[in-house]
């Protein structure tokens, strides 16, 4: 009994549990979700493995009851729900933390929302528009990122708390946080931040908590403006602790403005680094006569004014200046182009950049030319030395290196003139160029004049029949004189190889022969007989290949003559214009010879033609010969 009393309580108790959680969400917790009523308000957890999961559960969201008092948090990809997160309805804070997220454009369109959650999801910058559409946003948190730099935050007119803390971020704008007007807490804390000025803050003119602990601050800068003091009078808690501050003049301007209040908190652990007389003593126990700053001097520039950049390289003009606070590099271009860290733009109010040549202030930008295919670019590395790619010639010129602080300013041109390895070599390829020409040249006219000289020698004494036999034999013919130039050597080294190659040497008439044995040891009854021989067989050869020739042309005007009756075949058939005109002129030639031959029997006696008649005239014509027979044929009588 006491078993089955226990079981009912338990079950009474479970009910009452399933009626409470009824009564709170409306409905029983979504499927991978996890529902806490705490006091804040009702929590809910869930996991997405898949997008069709990931529909189901947003429908079930939107049956829950009052939704937008739930605190949703979920966890997974974000590539399961991220493209359709405006599903969701009205929710009070959303937690998309650790969950592998993309900022892109416009992609929290339609989501309500009072407060987002995208810590630790590895993002390094944010892209413009990316929280267009979130008006009502009242509190974001990017902390434990990569990010490195603040912009398009401008549209969230709602926000109240911003949190970017444990970032890289280590530059700011005076327009990063502009537009947000109802900002109160900026939390920027172990970020790389080096300068930081109250006037970044001027368009936020609520902000009460601002936490810069553990960056890299050295200076935080004010001015002697209006709306500063309202800011800083409105502030509730400031926090520079450790930060490597440079206790100058800047610092000390600070405590004034912040001895009436009670705003600096971990005032002991905000300490000086320098100067060495004031390391690591906190700057709410030093005397404001203690707080220095000089005017920028002693300004230097690597490479030095003068030196020569090689066209199309690389160039990195670096300037230091020695002042304190350590003075801010800005460099201004040739072409009227000033580059400088925007953090440190609000140094420069009251300097007129028109003065320096200046006409816009860049961090970085690309140049390219219309008549150049090659791109260069001028950008500011973190120590402001001014690098510029593809150096050439409408970049040279002097570059103004202006060194300031809060105490002044100094200057120092720096001339950088462009060289070319192209017109360093122009004279000598000139030279070896005329140089080449000039010993082509003279080699011409010597071949020239030697081919010139051996034409006139050969034209002069003899010229050169080829033999087509490789005997030693020659002939020589009654009406030339001829004699045979062999290689035979003083002892008769021919006769051994069995074969001389010789060349007949023929003079002109009223000349001497050329007698290459010098000796006159031959006589005609011995070349004679042996030159005819050769002339034989010369003939015979070239009367083989004269038939060859012979045949070949016979077969070309074979080819040639059946083409052409082809040829006039087709013509006769295809035109019938010229058909037409054959006929008349056939017809034609019959009258005529009709009326010859009536005229040859009156010349013969007969007197008239009788009762005989042409009965056939033919015209047949030879394409090859070209000869044309006429036949007329008479009724009674043979053919003509």
């Amino acid at each position: 009994m006491r078993f089955l009393y226990c079981w009912r309580l338990l079950l009474h108790l479970a009910l009452l549990s399933l009626s409470t959680s009824l009564m709170a969400w409306g409905m029983p917790c979504p499927k991978q979700c996890s529902c806490l009523e705490e006091n804040k308000g009702p929590e809910m957890k869930c996991s997405v493995s898949s997008s069709s999961q990931w529909t189901s559960m947003c429908r079930e969201i939107k049956m829950v009851k009052n939704p937008e008092t739930i605190r949703l948090t979920l966890a997974g990809h974000s590539i399961h729900f991220i493209s359709r997160i405006n599903c969701l309805p009205e929710v009070l804070s959303l937690d998309l933390s650790n969950t592998l997220l993309v900022l892109k454009p416009r992609m929290f369109t339609g989501l309500k929302v009072s407060n987002l959650f995208l810590s630790s999801n590895s993002i390094k910058q944010i892209p413009a528009q990316t929280f267009l559409g979130l008006e009502g946003l009242k509190g974001l948190d990017l902390s434990w990122n990569h990010i490195e730099s603040v912009e398009s935050l401008f549209h969230l007119k709602s926000l109240s708390v911003l949190d970017l803390s444990h970032n890289l971020i280590n530059s700011l704008s005076l327009d990063s946080f502009s537009g947000l007007s109802s900002l109160k807490s900026l939390n920027l804390k172990n970020n790389s931040l080096e300068d930081f000025a109250l006037g970044m803050l001027l368009n936020t003119p609520s902000l009460e908590l601002l936490n810069l602990q553990n960056n890299l601050l050295r200076t935080f800068y004010l001015s002697e403006n209006e709306t500063e003091d309202l800011v800083i009078h409105s502030m509730k808690s400031i926090d520079l602790s450790g930060n490597p501050l440079e206790c100058s003049c800047v610092v000390g301007q600070l405590m004034k403005k912040l001895s009436s209040l009670t705003v600096l908190q971990n005032p002991f652990e905000t300490t000086c680094q320098t100067p060495k007389s004031l390391l690591g003593k906190a700057i709410t126990t030093l005397d404001g006569n203690l707080f220095n700053c000089s005017v920028p001097k002693e300004v230097l520039s690597h490479p030095i004014s003068g030196t020569q950049v090689l066209a199309m390289s690389h160039v990195s003009l670096k300037c230091t200046a020695q002042g304190y606070p350590q003075p801010s590099i800005m460099w201004v271009t040739p072409w009227g182009h000033a580059f400088c860290e925007q953090s440190k733009l609000y140094q420069l109010r009251g300097v007129d950049l028109a003065a320096l040549g200046a006409t816009k202030v860049y961090t970085s930008r690309d140049y390219q030319e219309p008549s150049i295919i090659y791109k260069g670019s001028v950008y500011l590395e973190p120590d402001d030395t001014l690098v510029i790619t593809k150096f050439r010639g409408s970049m040279a010129g002097n570059f103004t290196c202006f060194a300031f602080n809060v105490a002044g300013n100094s200057s120092l041109e720096v001339y950088a003139p462009v060289f070319g390895l192209v017109e360093a070599t122009f004279f000598q390829s000139l030279f070896m160029a005329g140089y080449c020409t000039s010993a082509f040249l003279i080699l011409g006219l010597l071949v020239g004049l030697a081919n010139m000289v051996a034409s006139k020698c050969k034209h002069r004494y003899y010229f050169t029949v080829p033999l087509f036999s490789k005997s030693n034999s020659i002939q020589h013919q009654d009406n030339n004189s001829c004699i045979l130039s062999s290689n035979e050597g003083s002892s008769g080294s021919s006769e051994k190889d069995g074969s001389v190659s010789s060349r007949l040497l023929i003079h002109r008439d009223g000349e001497e022969p050329l007698d290459d044995a010098g000796d006159g040891s031959h006589s005609p009854k011995t070349w004679r007989p042996q030159l005819l021989g050769t002339l034989e067989d010369a003939r015979g050869r070239l009367k083989y290949g004269v038939g060859r020739k012979m045949e070949r042309v016979r077969k070309n005007v074979q080819y040639i003559k059946e083409s052409g009756s082809v040829y006039v075949h087709s013509i006769v058939e295809s035109g019938s214009t010229a058909a037409r005109h054959m006929k008349a002129g056939v017809v034609l030639g019959v009258e005529t010879v009709k009326c010859h031959v009536q005229s040859f029997k009156e010349l013969c006696g007969t007197g008239d033609m009788g009762t005989q008649t042409i009965s056939m005239v033919s015209v047949e014509t030879d394409v090859d010969s070209n000869q044309r027979k006429e036949i007329i044929n008479f009724s009674g009588h043979p053919k003509l």
